[in-house]
């Protein structure tokens, strides 16, 4: 595999020039000197070494993201979109599933922060235990998503208006003249679930 030192050589220019081609930084270069360092690195099939880049920046354009579980429909869809937004932004996206298992949530919390994604997304598992994730520091920042949770680092949740959304579909059926309304849910240890029920 050349580095970025045997691009150089071979082009006759220094490092430098060759990275600033590389990260599209090429006000002061010539157009001919571009395409011609661009031709090279093509021929050549170099490779940027992500890691080193990554411990120069502090960024390593990926996002962790963790499901309860890819095979519920509302999860698959959720990561379909993460996955798309993150593509048209330049991030890959690690996609892991908890189980809904907060033990395994957290694991995959402290392996996330190991491979220093830029961020995480999660929506928590139900069972929890506040005071162990009130503990639990990866300083990354985390943003939840359907499901709250009390983690240091979260900067943000996605959310549903369970309540509100609950209100407004049964007044609907109540206003189609429907008298006898059944209201399935999920055990009141879900917050989301409770909020539906209340509303």
């Amino acid at each position: 595999m050349p580095t970025l030192k045997d691009i150089a050589k071979i082009a006759g220019v220094s490092i430098t020039t060759v990275s600033k081609v590389i990260n599209d930084k090429t006000f002061d270069i010539s157009d001919e000197t571009v395409e011609r360092i661009k031709g090279i690195l093509e021929e050549e099939n170099y490779v940027p070494n992500v890691l080193a880049r990554s411990m120069r920046t502090n960024k390593t354009n990926t996002i962790g993201f963790i499901i309860p579980d890819i095979r519920n429909p509302f999860f698959t869809e959720m990561a379909r979109g993460v996955e798309d937004e993150g593509y048209k932004s330049g991030y890959n996206i690690f996609f892991s599933n908890s189980d809904d298992d907060f033990k395994k949530e957290m694991n995959l919390l402290k392996s996330m922060a190991e491979k220093q994604v830029d961020g995480i997304l999660i929506a928590p598992s139900n069972k929890r235990d506040q005071k162990q994730e009130k503990k639990m520091k990866v300083n990354i920042p985390i943003i939840t998503i359907d499901r709250p949770a009390r983690y240091p680092d979260i900067i943000c949740s996605v959310t549903t208006e369970n309540t509100d959304g609950a209100y407004k579909a049964v007044n609907y059926l109540i206003h189609q003249g429907h008298q006898k309304i059944l209201h399935i849910a999920r055990p009141k240890s879900n917050e989301g679930s409770l909020e539906r029920l209340n509303g």
